[in-house]
């Protein structure tokens, strides 16, 4: 079964990514904070990306983005070739498994 992704996964994995690299981040961890992503959303260091994952979820509501694609929430080159690679291996382990299955019985 493929993974699903939300609209913004893309904004809101960048976002945790420099979150978990702030020191309140590792204070709050350290300190045994039940919610340390949570805490430390608000930190100045990570502002672009935390304003990048909000716009984009803005524009995930309005129409004119569904067909055009939503400009926040754009792929990099390494990104699109990594999912361009996870996708040709998937469809390969669709057909392996669908092709095992078959049997020719000639007759």
């Amino acid at each position: 079964m493929p993974e699903t992704k939300s609209a913004c996964w893309r904004s809101k994995e960048a976002l945790m990514k420099c979150i978990m690299k702030t020191k309140c981040f590792k204070e709050k961890e350290s300190a045994g904070s039940t919610k340390p992503m949570e805490d430390c959303l608000t930190v100045q260091d990570c502002f672009l990306e935390r304003k990048n994952w909000i716009v984009c979820k803005m524009n995930s509501h309005n129409p004119k983005y569904r067909n055009r694609g939503n400009p926040y929430d754009q792929v990099t080159q390494d990104q699109r070739k990594s999912e361009e690679r996870m996708d040709r291996i998937r469809a390969q382990m669709a057909e392996e498994a669908g092709s095992g299955d078959r049997t020719v019985i000639d007759g």
